[in-house]
Parts: C-alpha cells; sequence; structure tokens
C-alpha cells in the first residue's frame, strides 16, 4: 500500500481547496437568498400598486427561493459526504470542531462522548467514535471501539478499511501484541485485498490517511523503524487534513514520540534528541504524551 508524500500532499491541499470553494459557494448563495427574500417583500408592497406584477414579484422571487435553498442543501450535503464520508450536524460539527482545536483534553472527549450517547446515523457514529477513540489512546486509555455497521461497511469500503484499522490499531497497542501475531497480519492483510480490489481508493483523502496510518503501525510491529520514520513523514507533512498550516494537535505530537522512538532504534540520536526537545514544551497539557516525552528525553540524555 505505497502511498507516495508528493500524492498524499495533492490529495489534503485538494480537499483543502474543495473545502473552500464548498464555502464560498455556500457565502454567495446565502447572499443571493437574502436578495431573494428582498425581492418577495418588495413584490408584497408592489401589490398594493399592481396586484397583478406584485403576485408576479412574489411568486417568482419564493420559486427561486426555494430552488436554490434545495440545491444548495443538496449540495452540501454531497461535499460532505465527499470529504468526511458523513453528514455533520450542528451538534457532531460542534463535537468535530472542539475536538480538532482542543485535542483529548476532558471537555473535547466530553463533547464526543455526548453526541455519541444520541447519534443514531451509522456514518456518523463510526466517524465520530473512531475520534473519540484515538482521544482515548492518546489520553493513554483503553477504549474499546464500537463495531461499525455491516450495511455501512458494503455500502462504503471506507468503513470496511476503517473498521480493519480498528482491530490492527488495538491489537499492537495492547499489551498482548505478541499473542496477537496473527489477528494483526489478518487485519492488515484485509486492508491490503481491498486495495488490490479497489485501487481508486487511495484518491480519497481520508482513505489515504487511515492507509498511511495502518502503513506506520505495521512497520512498528514489524520493526522495520526505517519504513516507519518515512511513513510518519509523509503523514505529518499537512498537518490537518481540513485546515491549513501544520497542525499542533496531540494526534500528531503522538505520531511524533513515536518517531523519535524508531531514530532512538535506529540510531540517529541527534535528531531523537533535537525533536524530543522541540515537542516536550508542546505536550506540557497532555499529561500521558507529556510523560511519554519525558521517558524519551531521559533515554536520550
Amino acid at each position: 500500500m505505497d502511498i507516495s508524500k508528493e500524492h498524499f500532499e495533492a490529495l489534503v491541499n485538494n480537499s483543502r481547496e474543495a473545502a473552500k470553494r464548498s464555502n464560498r459557494r455556500s457565502a454567495a448563495v446565502m447572499i443571493a437568498l437574502r436578495v431573494l427574500g428582498l425581492a418577495f417583500v418588495a413584490g408584497a408592497v408592489i401589490i398594493v400598486f399592481s396586484l397583478p406584477v406584485g403576485v408576479i414579484v412574489c411568486a417568482a422571487a419564493a420559486l427561486l427561493f426555494i430552488a436554490l435553498y434545495y440545491i444548495e442543501i443538496h449540495s452540501e450535503k454531497n461535499d460532505q459526504l465527499s470529504l468526511y464520508h458523513m453528514i455533520l450536524t450542528k451538534s457532531s460539527f460542534a463535537a468535530v470542531s472542539k475536538y480538532r482545536s482542543e485535542g483529548c483534553t476532558d471537555g473535547a472527549v466530553g463533547q464526543l462522548e455526548a453526541v455519541l450517547d444520541t447519534e443514531t446515523d451509522p456514518r456518523r457514529k463510526a466517524v465520530l467514535g473512531d475520534m473519540l477513540s484515538e482521544a482515548h489512546i492518546l489520553r493513554g486509555e483503553r477504549y474499546e471501539t464500537a463495531p461499525i455497521d455491516e450495511e455501512l461497511i458494503e455500502e462504503d469500503r471506507y468503513f470496511e478499511i476503517l473498521s480493519l484499522f480498528h482491530t490492527l490499531r488495538d491489537n499492537i497497542l495492547s499489551e498482548d501484541r505478541a499473542s496477537l501475531s496473527y489477528s494483526i497480519t489478518a487485519a492488515y492483510d484485509g486492508i491490503s485485498e481491498i486495495m488490490r480490489k479497489n485501487e481508486t481508493l487511495t484518491d480519497d483523502t481520508l482513505t489515504a490517511a487511515k492507509l498511511i496510518d495502518a502503513e506506520i503501525l505495521m512497520s512498528y510491529f514489524r520493526e522495520d523503524y526505517f519504513r516507519c520514520v518515512e511513513y510518519i513523514d509523509t503523514r505529518l507533512s499537512c498537518g490537518d487534513i481540513f485546515s491549513d498550516g501544520k497542525s499542533d494537535s496531540p494526534y500528531f505530537f503522538g505520531y511524533i514520540i513515536l518517531k523519535i522512538r524508531c531514530l532512538y532504534y535506529i540510531g540517529k540520536y541527534d535528531e531523537a534528541r533535537r525533536l524530543c526537545g522541540d515537542i516536550l514544551p508542546r505536550v506540557s497539557a497532555y499529561e500521558f504524551l507529556l510523560g511519554q516525552a519525558k521517558e524519551l528525553w531521559e533515554l536520550l540524555n
């Protein structure tokens, strides 16, 4: 499942541009809807002076308003499915935004949990559940990821990959991973088989990101630390997928800490020490990550 840094960066840039285009279109539609609303009011005033003209203006404004409104809703849903594999609601958008801005804080985790407790849509449950499991791992806590809906797995291969990734990740992170090597290999082979049959999936940004995550974990599990570092660099090259610039989220700090471990194992102590010194003050708000970074700093010094 080779995904080059150049390909991944192109996917992320395209996703960012698509999100910007969607936002610009929505802003333009909102302006148009306000104009049509004013046109309707103007038509109502015109009725006082000319009933037929006023009725025509009101009817035309109302029809255009309704048509444009529903076209925009449809377009926005398609955009969100394309970018996120789910349609955001007000509550889920707030939870996702808080998680992306704060990471694995008590507030962000609590809000994700609250939304998931009442969520019924299988797509949002799967995506939000994935975020919540990440947050718990970054806090050094065990978390049982809920199974993904079987119908959803058949409908969208991204969720089949996500389900196998959870098995791969959770078994590798387990204290008994040595005894789970068969399950780990089976999950990785399952992901590889899906990709062999659906090569175009690498052109989907979220799928590509999960494939890179799988390669990072599997390379580490196989003690192929050079390959692990290569894929970590690819994953970190774009920061948060749907925001501009580099990310300061604990999700990426977790991978930097893993990179430091790999650099230590392959004997690149100076680079590992430099990275560790850089990250120590940046993870001060995250107890588990800070402990990991301090442990590595002591090891390297």
